[in-house]
């Protein structure tokens, strides 16, 4: 699982290491998944297949990117409180 998280997040540094713990491959943030080093990570991984998204705003976009030729996201909370764009 690749797992996108929000970095301004109280507890960001204990979170990470905690969803590792519970078996998360990739655990990054979302400014982190915009950047030259994210595609560099992940670019011999097989594009995914399913995007879960809890946020909305501009990561979702980002997210969508990444999937493969018909993949599925699915929004279902608006954290960010800002539009799914």
């Amino acid at each position: 699982t690749i797992n996108i998280i929000r970095e301004e997040r109280p507890g960001y540094d204990q979170l990470v290491e905690r969803m590792k713990q519970h078996g998360g491959y990739i655990v990054c943030g979302d400014k982190y998944m915009r950047s030259a080093q994210f595609r560099e990570l992940i670019k011999d991984l097989p594009q995914p297949k399913l995007a879960l998204n809890c946020t909305g705003g501009e990561t979702v976009t980002e997210m969508s990117r990444l999937l493969a030729p018909g993949g599925t996201l699915v929004t279902y909370g608006g954290m960010a409180r800002r539009p799914v764009t």
